[in-house]
């Protein structure tokens, strides 16, 4: 090759020529493609942490909203029906819709995880809060010796104009109608809790019939008043006829609008809550209130929070020397509290506060199993450790030891106090 400068030729010699050899080409190669792999490496390391701290984050806030549905179902156990405990902590539940179907005892058995709820605690007595422990039929497949989650019932009335009992009239209940000598404590559409009180020394602390009103009920607020019943609380079947006038009482402990029900906001809250599959916390409407107010045929179990492995709670009681902590087992267990004996209805009254500790989990495996470093392939979750000791009674405790699959997750424990507001005094 040539070119022409000043009218002479210029020759381009061969080791003027620029490039690179492929010795250098591999070179270059070989430091990209290690520059890559440590970026890719970082990422990845980086990815990794990235995952554990939003997935403890979603943890945390998991928790966090169990414990706030949890507080908000037991700070408002009792309402409606606490201002006479002696009759109605204890007496036996009795509830039947329009159709004429038994809601309260079930007729059939509750859909899991709450299917053991029945035979546990043989009759469904009314009582602001119970403790059903080991009562999930929920088996935690990475685990199946896993202790089961305990139960949780509470009961809670809502939206009453009052929140005390209205003694009847002379004239006994029918089934189409009770009464009242005003009907300042009640609207139309009411939902009503009749008691037939019993003497405690018959071992046996009487019925509560759950009925609604019609809506036209209240015809006249001085009495006596006659209120009609009515309604998808109401079936021709009911008990209520069993209550005696003059010394049975009358609470209202919600409404429902038949006609609207997804217009309802101030349903009873008779309600099951537990730990079951897919690490979620749910709840069951023991008294349909969700299915009525859906227009549903049947009740269903409802989620409320995902992430729960566990949930575990203890009784706070009131002695002389002051509040101290029971396990739900023994005297405080859910068969015993729900016998109906004068004995129970005394428990019950004690019980001022719930401890309620919960497991939670990551949703997301990590690589590696994650143990205790003094004992390898081990590690242990516990609940209550703050709890004091009552004179000659041990403090409730819980502790586990996780094991197998369940190491390569991350775990916390959530525990809040939650005193009953609504308990007498």
């Amino acid at each position: 090759m040539s070119l022409k400068q000043n009218n002479r030729p210029l020759v381009l010699r061969k080791n003027d020529e620029h490039g690179f050899s492929v010795m250098e080409l591999m070179i270059a190669l070989v430091i990209g493609l290690i520059v890559s792999l440590i970026i890719f490496s970082v990422l990845k390391a980086n990815e990794g942490r990235k995952r554990t701290i939003v997935s403890v984050g979603d943890m945390d806030q998991a928790g966090s909203y169990a414990l706030f549905q949890a507080d908000q179902l037991i700070r408002s156990a009792g309402t409606g029906f606490s201002g006479d405990p002696a009759t109605t902590y204890g007496c036996a539940l009795s509830a039947i819709n329009q159709a004429g179907i038994s809601i309260l005892p079930p007729v059939a058995a509750l859909p899991a995880p709450f299917d053991n709820l029945t035979a546990d605690i043989s009759t469904y007595r009314l009582a602001p809060v119970l403790i059903d422990k080991g009562g999930s039929s929920f088996v935690n497949p990475l685990n199946n010796a896993a202790p089961a989650s305990d139960i949780l019932v509470v009961m809670a009335g809502n939206g009453g104009v009052a929140e005390y009992q209205t003694y009847l009239t002379a004239t006994a209940p029918t089934s189409g109608s009770v009464s009242v000598p005003n009907s300042a404590n009640f609207s139309a559409n009411d939902i009503i809790l009749a008691a037939a009180p019993t003497a405690l020394t018959t071992g046996n602390n009487g019925n509560c019939y759950v009925d609604q009103l019609s809506s036209a009920a209240i015809t006249s607020y001085i009495g006596p008043v006659t209120l009609s019943l009515g309604g998808s609380l109401h079936s021709s079947t009911t008990g209520i006829g069993n209550v005696p006038g003059t010394t049975g009482e009358l609470m209202s402990i919600g409404n429902l609008n038949s006609a609207t029900p997804g217009s309802t906001t101030n349903a009873p809250r008779f309600v099951a809550i537990t730990a079951g599959a897919y690490n979620t916390l749910y709840s069951y409407d023991l008294l349909h209130m969700t299915s009525l107010m859906r227009g549903q045929a049947s009740e269903t179990v409802q989620p409320l929070a995902d992430g729960i492995v566990e949930i575990h709670a203890v009784y706070g009681i009131w002695t002389p020397t002051g509040l101290e902590w029971v396990d739900p087992s023994g005297n405080y267990s859910s068969s015993n509290l729900m016998s109906g004996t004068p004995a129970a209805n005394g428990l019950l009254q004690s019980i001022r506060a719930v401890r309620v500790a919960m497991l939670i989990r990551t949703s997301l495996p990590e690589k590696t199993a994650i143990q205790e470093s003094a004992n390898a392939g081990t590690r242990t979750v516990a609940m209550f450790t703050d709890l004091a000791s009552a004179a000659g009674t041990p403090a409730p405790s819980y502790s586990r030891a996780l094991s197998g699959q369940e190491l390569n997750y991350r775990y916390r424990v959530v525990e809040s106090t939650i005193p009953i507001r609504n308990v007498a005094k």
